[in-house]
């Protein structure tokens, strides 16, 4: 992850996800600064307060820092500067008073969540903790094809990084249509130890999995526990560098427990979060 496309405003979330995206991409890397404008706004004077003002300071490590001003909308803006610099990923900055509070998701990050082909990661604060050796990246398991998506990019990220993978899985109750669901929701009713049982089988051969496809060169954990998986997700972060959570297909807002699980981890979790598509054909 070396080439990241970040939105700025000059807010306090955008200096955070500037921050966190100069310190992860590294003396290696480029990160693009994207400033969406209007089109009455003055180009130049907008282009002189990107690189004077709201620049100025960062890069310290040497990254190669990169000032876009672009005029349109803030998701337009992001997603083309990503797709034209082939960008690893978009960073934004969260919106929100505090972390122990509920909110809503800023306009800009939902439209993202949606609309991204590349993994969109939602930073809320500076935070000293370093995606690298010794890090761990927990990662959200569920059954669907973004679970597939999450752990296939988090595992290539940590081998990449020297980080360590901690698989997470939280069994509420289950659902009658989702993979599985007919047995699990049989079993819930008659011992639910018995589908923690199956998760906990299910995430030990993950990891296993996960170690093989690498040569056994990624060290990965995991934990099958119950109730909501938000709330369980954001328990699990709480010393991680990153927490990674796919997104269906859909954009996951049509799946009820998905969109809770996915906007409680985005608004609440200690750590930046990376929101990880499908792919397509397209993507």
């Amino acid at each position: 992850m070396k080439h990241l496309v970040v939105g700025v405003d000059g807010s306090a979330g955008s200096a955070a996800a500037l921050e966190w995206a100069c310190a992860t991409a590294g003396a290696t890397g480029a990160v693009h600064a994207v400033r969406a404008i209007g089109p009455n706004d003055d180009l130049g004077s907008a282009q002189r307060e990107l690189a004077d003002s709201w620049l100025a300071g960062f890069s310290p490590n040497g990254t190669d820092l990169v000032a876009h001003v672009v005029v349109g909308d803030a998701v337009t803006a992001l997603l083309g500067v990503g797709d034209r610099v082939g960008a690893d990923a978009i960073v934004v900055g969260a919106h929100g008073r505090s972390v122990r509070e509920p909110r809503a998701l800023g306009h800009v990050t939902a439209e993202l969540i949606e609309q991204s082909p590349r993994p969109l990661i939602v930073v809320r604060e500076a935070d000293e903790r370093v995606l690298g050796p010794g890090a761990t990246i927990v990662v959200g398991v569920g059954h669907s094809d973004a679970t597939t998506a999450a752990l296939t990019w988090a595992a290539r990220l940590a081998r990449e990084r020297g980080a360590a993978l901690s698989l997470v899985r939280a069994t509420g109750t289950p659902r009658l249509f989702a993979d599985g669901g007919l047995l699990e929701l049989l079993a819930y009713y008659i011992d639910p130890g018995k589908v923690q049982e199956w998760a906990a089988d299910d995430l030990r051969e993950l990891a296993d999995e996960l170690r093989d496809s690498v040569d056994g060169r990624l060290q990965v954990s995991w934990t099958a526990t119950s109730g909501r998986a938000g709330p369980r997700l954001v328990d699990a972060a709480t010393d991680a560098a990153l927490l990674a959570i796919g997104r269906p297909r859909d954009g996951g807002f049509t799946d009820r427990p998905a969109r809770a699980a996915l906007h409680h981890a985005v608004t609440r979790a200690p750590c930046p979060v990376a929101v990880v598509p499908v792919p397509t054909d397209h993507a």
